[in-house]
C-alpha cells in the first residue's frame, strides 16, 4: 500500500510540476507578447515622428524655396523701379535742358517774330 501511495504521490507531483511548468510557459509567452507589442508599438510611434518631421521638413524646404522666390522678384523689381527712376530722371534732365532755353537770348524784337 505505501508503494501505491507513493506512486500516487510521485504521479501527483509530476501532475503539479507539469502544471507549474505550463503557467509559466503562458506567463513568460505573455510576457514576450506584451513587450513585442510594446516594441511594435514605440515602432509606430518613432515612424509617426519620423513622418510628421519629414512633412514639416518639406514644409519649410516650400516656404524657404517661396521666400527666396519673393526676394528675387522683390530684387528684380527694385532693379526695374531704379531703372524705371533712372529712365525718368534722364527725361526730366533732358526736358529741363530744352525747356531751360535762355529766352532773354531770343531777339523777340527780330523781324522773324514781328509780322
Amino acid at each position: 500500500k505505501t508503494s501505491l501511495q507513493k506512486q500516487e504521490k510521485r504521479q501527483l507531483e509530476a501532475e503539479r510540476k507539469k502544471e507549474e511548468k505550463r503557467l509559466e510557459d503562458m506567463a513568460k509567452r505573455a510576457k514576450e507578447k506584451e513587450e513585442e507589442d510594446e516594441r511594435k508599438a514605440s515602432l509606430a510611434l518613432v515612424e509617426r515622428n519620423a513622418k510628421i518631421l519629414e512633412r514639416e521638413n518639406n514644409e519649410k524646404k516650400v516656404q524657404d524655396e517661396e521666400k527666396r522666390k519673393k526676394r528675387r522678384e522683390d530684387k528684380k523689381l527694385a532693379k526695374q523701379q531704379k531703372k524705371d527712376k533712372m529712365i525718368e530722371q534722364g527725361r526730366k534732365d533732358l526736358n529741363s535742358t530744352t525747356d531751360s532755353t535762355d529766352w532773354d537770348s531770343t531777339d523777340w524784337e527780330s523781324d522773324d517774330f514781328n509780322d
